[in-house]
């Protein structure tokens, strides 16, 4: 009979569902990590749903949808058990659940296209997490963000920091092995691995590290090995990529003088939430879903810069800053100002000064800040403290709203005066097309322009007209120049006096109106309802309206091609050093008594490689002793 230290449902929550959640120190050095992440395996030869053959190339290509599904498993033990199908949380490291993982793998694989001997590209990485998302009914409780490595930006420990601990977000990274060409190329990328994030350590100090899971291993192909951690010191190196100059950060200890590993991809899960203005015209980020293991409060509150007014706001989904346009104060002084807002350290930074109040603000989703106002609408980059206007139209129209269509990269811009909407076919401030509002089309006071994401459709709304309309380019019934003209109404009732409008990642239509920010869906006979169970519907909001949805700076041109594919075989040449998430647990079946202790034992004095719980490559003392505290210590 079995004399158990914990039972399994008590290891289960302590040990693999990571009850005790996520642990911060002092921000100052930057540390965050969440506790309790799977670590599964990705070499598998059996399944549940595919008896006998398992993964395609028995899983050696399929560190993508394995990563993934680790974040899911984690987050399906955190409030979300849809996530993974289940009714609560899960021991995840249990065998009993072994071939089941083989089937999420599979399924994952499946969205992705991960190939049996090609891997996953970048945009299967996306689209299969999202697509996982909308399967399981999350796709509006969390956006999905993926950021590959750009002669503009790369992956930072900082970024990932801020993400994990400011926004709650479940991070997964790719690291690809880069091979030395020459002086004129420099490194270039070879394939890539891609593993889960769990901790960083002193993210935005000189030595910055990290923490993860690396669904990588060498042992059995037909049950899961014990759950392990590896971990990496991070070096940001200026180096010539591909013919260009640029920061990449690399993973130093599993890089050698022939073969560097840069982080160059993230992929994140972030809770979605929204910024809007405060009753004292400051700024209020209410995170609308949170896990229960993250320390931040469900609302940050913080004043405008100088105690101006804040009247726009924008995130840069690259940088991670906020942009801010604040109003005047007497007689212009100070002026209308461009600010940043560094989440993790909540400091305004002052980057220009403006000749009038902009009336829109957005980000593109390469980083690109886009302005309209004083007669012009411009494209800034900011570097630093100095934006650098990139591209400008300055032909003279004080355009009152801005849209952009992160598929196309188009820019919409709303004149109400004139009754017309420019465009600028992929973001070129320098080929703008006007076209005029069809007479019909209603529209009276402040105009709100939006881009619907399930379709690209744009959808116009104004505060002195009920409803919200999908417009379109088509010829006048007299003849002559393409017009916008209705081609939908969403009506609802409560859908008046419309200050902002905004769009869920499925379509659904957000508004500020009234002092609140409402929430509709659209119901099966096509009617529109407020959908009032959701956090956002009637949020108390002013000023403005930015909810988050799904990005990506997916480049074909930068991010395709056979280097670009996640599908390394042996990862780190022999380099990686890993240590086991719970030694005492050594059969991994959940409970910790007598027989992990006369396994290991067993282990120890045949020289399994299992026995070495330190990771360190040796069967030693340290071995046993590592073992013994962990026996008398219950994991958490």
């Amino acid at each position: 009979m079995r004399t158990s230290m914990m039972s399994a449902a008590a290891m289960g929550a302590a040990v693999l569902v990571g009850a005790a959640g996520a642990v911060r120190t002092a921000s100052a050095q930057c540390n965050f990590s969440w506790l309790g992440i799977p670590d599964f395996d990705q070499r598998r030869s059996g399944s549940l749903w595919d008896t006998g053959s398992g993964l395609p190339g028995e899983g050696g290509w399929y560190c993508v949808p394995t990563s993934m599904v680790n974040l899911m498993a984690y987050l399906s033990n955190q409030g979300f058990p849809e996530a993974m199908n289940r009714p609560g949380p899960s021991n995840w490291q249990n065998s009993n659940n072994y071939y089941w993982v083989s089937g999420y793998l599979t399924e994952m694989g499946n969205f992705m296209g991960t190939g049996a001997s090609s891997g996953t590209g970048s945009n299967g990485w996306v689209a299969g997490t999202e697509a996982w998302l909308q399967a399981v009914g999350l796709y509006d409780e969390f956006s999905v963000y993926w950021h590959g490595s750009s002669p503009e930006w790369t992956p930072s420990p900082i970024f990932m920091h801020v993400e994990m601990d400011y926004y709650g977000s479940l991070v997964a990274f790719a690291h690809g092995p880069y091979a030395y060409a020459n002086a004129t190329r420099g490194w270039y990328r070879t394939g890539g691995h891609i593993c889960t994030l769990f901790r960083t350590t002193n993210a935005c100090g000189n030595t910055p590290s990290i923490g993860y899971k690396d669904p990588w291993t060498s042992d059995s192909k037909t049950s899961q090995s014990a759950f392990s951690s590896a971990s990496t010191a991070l070096q940001g190196d200026n180096v010539r990529i591909n013919y260009e100059d640029r920061l990449q950060w690399r993973m130093v200890d599993i890089s050698d003088a022939n073969t560097r590993r840069y982080i160059d991809e993230v992929c994140v899960m972030r809770p979605n939430f929204v910024f809007t203005g405060t009753s004292t015209d400051g700024l209020k980020l209410r995170r609308l879903f949170k896990l229960p293991s993250h320390p931040r409060p469900m609302e940050d509150v913080l004043a405008g810069p100088g105690g101006r007014t804040i009247k726009h706001v924008a995130l840069d989904d690259a940088t991670r800053n906020l942009y801010i346009v604040s109003t005047p104060g007497l007689f212009n002084n100070p002026p209308p100002r461009l600010w940043s807002l560094d989440p993790s350290t909540m400091t305004y930074t002052n980057l220009m000064d403006t000749t009038a109040l902009p009336t829109s603000l957005l980000t593109d989703r390469r980083g690109y800040v886009i302005l309209a106002g004083d007669g012009s609408v411009r494209k800034l980059k900011i570097g630093g403290r100095t934006p650098t206007i990139v591209q400008q139209d300055a032909g003279g129209v004080n355009y009152d709203d801005l849209a952009i269509d992160d598929a196309t990269d188009t820019i919409y811009a709303l004149d109400e005066g004139t009754r017309t909407i420019r465009r600028y076919p992929g973001g070129n401030l320098t080929q703008g097309v006007t076209n005029s509002l069809d007479t019909p089309v209603p529209f009276s006071g402040k105009g709100s322009l939006a881009i619907n994401p399930v379709d690209g459709t744009l959808w116009l709304a104004s505060q002195g007209v009920t409803n919200v309309r999908k417009i379109g380019l088509h010829p006048p019934a007299t003849g002559g120049p393409n017009v916008w003209q209705v081609e939908q109404t969403a009506s609802n009732a409560a859908m008046t006096g419309i200050e902002d409008l905004q769009f869920s990642n499925t379509g659904k239509i957000q508004i500020l109106s009234g002092g609140k920010a409402q929430q509709f869906k659209r119901e099966l006979t096509g009617a529109w309802s407020a959908d009032t169970t959701a956090p956002l519907h009637n949020l108390p909001a002013k000023n403005f309206l930015f909810t988050t949805r799904s990005r990506t700076n997916f480049d074909p041109a930068l991010h395709t091609g056979p280097g670009w594919d996640n599908n390394v075989l042996d990862p780190h040449g022999g380099l990686q050093h890993e240590v086991r998430d719970c030694p005492a647990d050594f059969n991994i079946d959940g409970v910790v008594d007598d027989f992990d202790y006369f396994d290991f034992l067993n282990a120890f004095f045949s020289n399994d490689p299992d026995a070495d719980i330190n990771g360190d490559t040796s069967i030693d003392d340290f071995d046993f002793f590592d073992f013994l505290n962990s026996f008398n210590t219950p994991c958490a």
